[in-house]
């Protein structure tokens, strides 16, 4: 937890239980003299970063008063494990769905990637477009549900100069993913979104060439 044994011994459980209030925790601590229980929750260092906790409580009674041990081990390690089985697993489904669309059209074969796409990154909206052969305009062909619903411009176009474009237009320009952690940050590639424009937080944009230029 990053406190020393002197300032944990002035802590109670709450003070560092990142999502259980005092009521939660004394609920979980009762009626355990004869009974064990063990459940995961999240504990907060003394520097606010969180991180995962298996918690194992465990009771007895000692001069007939209810005496509770518990056990905490960090399970970081083991979380990171199961979210990425749990990815690699999604992943195959996505693959093994696509490979079903072998004969669909491909607006049809577009639509179902994007939503894959958008549900494997935790995404709200996404779209999908086309690059010309000589890469300088881009058509947009696919966008999320969403996406749509949410957007309130009112014209809408569908073609997109890549050499007036914003933050997307870097993945194309330099021919490589682009990702922008905030995007209420300053950065050199970003133009204004128009009124009515979804607002963004995280722009993550993955070019695919089906062949290098010379």
């Amino acid at each position: 937890l990053g406190y020393s044994q002197e300032e944990v011994l002035g802590l109670y459980t709450w003070d560092y239980e990142a999502v259980a209030s005092e009521a939660d925790i004394r609920a979980d601590f009762s009626d355990l003299s004869t009974v064990s229980r063990v459940f995961e929750t999240s504990h907060r260092r003394k520097d606010g970063s969180l991180f995962d906790v298996e918690i194992s409580l465990s009771g007895t009674v000692v001069a007939e008063q209810p005496l509770i041990f518990a056990i905490c081990r960090d399970i970081t390690e083991r979380k990171r494990a199961e979210d990425e089985l749990r990815y690699a697993n999604k992943r195959l489904t996505a693959l093994w769905s696509i490979s079903a669309l072998a004969n669909a059209d491909l607006k049809t074969i577009c639509n179902h990637i994007l939503n894959m796409i958008v549900e494997m990154t935790g995404s709200r909206f996404g779209f999908y477009g086309f690059v010309n052969q000589v890469e300088s305009e881009m058509t947009i062909h696919t966008w999320s549900g969403e996406a749509m619903e949410g957007c309130t411009v009112l014209e809408k176009p569908a073609h997109f100069l890549i050499s007036h474009a914003g933050v997307w237009g870097e993945a194309v320009r330099k021919r490589r993913p682009f990702i922008l952690n905030d995007y209420s940050e300053a950065h050199p590639a970003k133009n204004a979104c128009p009124p009515g424009h979804l607002q963004l937080h995280t722009p993550l944009v993955a070019p695919f060439a089906s062949a290098r230029r010379p």
